[in-house]
């Protein structure tokens, strides 16, 4: 596990010499683990100790979803070989088995407890709108192997697989199966192996030879560097731009934004232009008061009003410390600062931030 950003991590004792195939988790503190021969494990002080508990079966389990119900229960579905399907209700202390058909279950997800998807490896999926009290074989449209499935919300399901699938749904509650509506995202290349998803729009996924593609709006996808080769495994997406990705050779990825704008750079840079590349940039509008200006004032085209025009006083925001005004000792200014900012036609969508600190220094230096 990692306490801060991903650079330690600390090995834990998991009381148990069985493989260990899927994780998930409530919180920081609470969480459960499954794998061979119905191997199942708990943890509620963030992992330092883990529990063996009882799942009463000795199928192998490959994928557990931990979710919150409607009723406020710490449920956990586990699922694995022969069709198997295990539920807890409290935080998974206790389990009770079932079945959802009879193939070898390698995904599963949720996001109320209630509406319940499991995939598998001939492309069908296992659903559930019930609590996993009982199950209904839903056909969609691909018949490659299912092996991640991720549910933001109880109507959006998102699943890949093999041969590259990427499949999303928005009814995927729906009373009649027959009546669920897909949409193929992505076919072709290496076979995906997990998806996680922060909400509807935005998800991420990893894949073989270091694949990892994500969207912003839910459709559109956005391949981004690895820097490696390794199979990717495994996916857990923070928030819209941030995920951990994990794979093999113990290889483990942070993505931090999913790219950047640069500050804008008088004269090589126009706002008129095509907009190939993107700018972020910053004008001193007006000064007012006792105030004395350090940077140039708008005085061109339209003065005080910035506008989006080579020959108004558009400048990059500084990297270091930077003086724009100043004002006599006991007197008193203002300042109007106005920010631009252009994406180009190549930026990906999304929300994209920007820190900027503005110091009041006195006396002035």
């Amino acid at each position: 596990k990692h306490t801060s950003d991903g650079s330690t991590w600390a090995g834990q004792t998991s009381n148990t010499t069985k493989a260990l195939f899927g994780v998930s988790a409530w919180s920081a503190t609470t969480a459960v683990a499954v794998g061979d021969a119905g191997t199942t494990l708990r943890t509620s002080d963030g992992g330092t100790t883990w529990i063996p508990t009882t799942s009463g079966v000795t199928d192998d389990l490959f994928s557990v979803v931990a979710t919150v119900t409607p009723a406020g229960q710490q449920r956990a579905i586990a699922v694995g070989a022969g069709g198997r399907v295990l539920i807890s209700d409290d935080a998974g202390a206790t389990w009770s088995s079932t079945t959802a058909g009879t193939c070898r279950l390698r995904g599963v997800g949720s996001a109320d407890g209630i509406v319940i998807f499991a995939g598998c490896p001939g492309g069908a999926l296992q659903r559930s709108i019930d609590g996993g009290a009982t199950w209904t074989t839903v056909n969609p449209p691909t018949t490659n192997t299912v092996n991640g499935i991720s549910m933001p919300d109880p109507t959006t399901l998102l699943y890949v697989g093999g041969g590259g699938i990427i499949v999303r749904s928005t009814n995927a509650n729906v009373a009649n199966p027959a009546a669920i509506v897909f949409t193929t995202v992505a076919t072709g290349g290496g076979s995906i192996s997990a998806i996680d998803s922060f909400d509807a729009n935005h998800f991420s996924t990893a894949g073989d030879s270091g694949s990892l593609k994500r969207s912003l709006n839910g459709t559109t996808l956005i391949s981004a560097s690895t820097g490696t080769a390794n199979d990717m495994l495994g996916v857990a997406q923070v928030d819209a731009v941030r995920s951990w990705v994990v794979g093999e050779s113990g290889r483990i990825i942070a993505t931090n934004s999913i790219g950047t704008i640069s500050d804008f750079v008088a004269v090589t840079n126009d706002w008129t232009a095509a907009p190939a590349n993107s700018i972020f940039g910053v004008c001193l509008q007006a000064v007012g008061g006792s105030a004395n200006a350090d940077w140039a004032v708008d005085t061109g085209n339209l003065p005080g009003k910035c506008e989006p025009l080579a020959g108004d006083a558009w400048q990059g925001v500084p990297s270091s410390p930077t003086k724009f005004a100043d004002t006599p000792s006991t007197l008193s200014g203002s300042v109007n600062l106005v920010w631009g900012i252009r994406p180009g036609s190549a930026t990906p969508p999304g929300t994209y931030f920007a820190t900027v600190t503005i110091d009041i220094i006195a006396p002035a230096l």
